[in-house]
């Protein structure tokens, strides 16, 4: 299954990381809204092994295609995600620009071996709640950071910061309840204590 599969690559120190989805839905404790695999890493309000993934543009406003979470966290980092430069085979070149949490997602996947480079002997957990923690930067309702803050619940613990994740040494989680890092402060270490 799934979960197993999850929680097969949790234990052996896998670092997973999946988008939010761009559907602009409100992700809910009512599993027909759930978007696989975020969702799907366990038993909610304890487990928490994939990071979601959620997509900001250049102005750190949030995208307004991607998936948000107001009742539970699983969303748990923002990261660029609108018009990025991807590989791909075009007829005009090599590259070509895109759109989602799909592309979001790879940024954050990147800090988190960035972050294993810097510290190798971290569990995935750690390393989790190293790209958590330091992801600090406010997301705004409005364009050129103006309108009102996004709460961690919709957006995560915030954009990631590459550079802070890597430099990066005291870590909030939870030691005693493995998989419980998260920014929702009822679930568990919020990442701004």
């Amino acid at each position: 299954s799934l979960q197993s599969a999850i929680n097969q690559a949790y234990s052996a120190g896998v670092v997973i990381c999946a988008a939010m989805g761009n559907e602009y839905s409100h992700i809910t404790t009512d599993q027909s809204s759930w978007v696989s695999p975020v969702c799907n890493d366990g038993v909610l309000g304890v487990d928490n092994k994939v990071i979601g993934v959620a997509a900001v543009d250049e102005d750190d406003e949030k995208a307004p295609f991607s998936n948000y979470s107001e009742a539970y966290s699983f969303c748990d980092v923002s990261a660029p995600g609108v018009d990025i430069l991807s590989c791909v085979w075009t007829e005009e070149g090599s590259y070509d620009s895109y759109s989602g949490t799909s592309m979001a997602t790879p940024h954050i996947a990147g800090v988190a071996a960035l972050v294993k480079k810097a510290h190798p002997s971290w569990s995935a957990e750690q390393l989790k709640a190293a790209v958590m923690n330091t992801a600090v930067h406010d997301l705004y309702t409005g364009p050129n950071k103006t309108g009102k803050k996004y709460g961690p619940a919709r957006v995560g613990a915030g954009r990631t910061d590459a550079r802070y994740a890597v430099k990066t040494t005291p870590l909030a989680y939870r030691k005693p309840k493995p998989g419980v890092v998260s920014a929702s402060l009822g679930a568990g270490s919020s990442p701004h204590l």
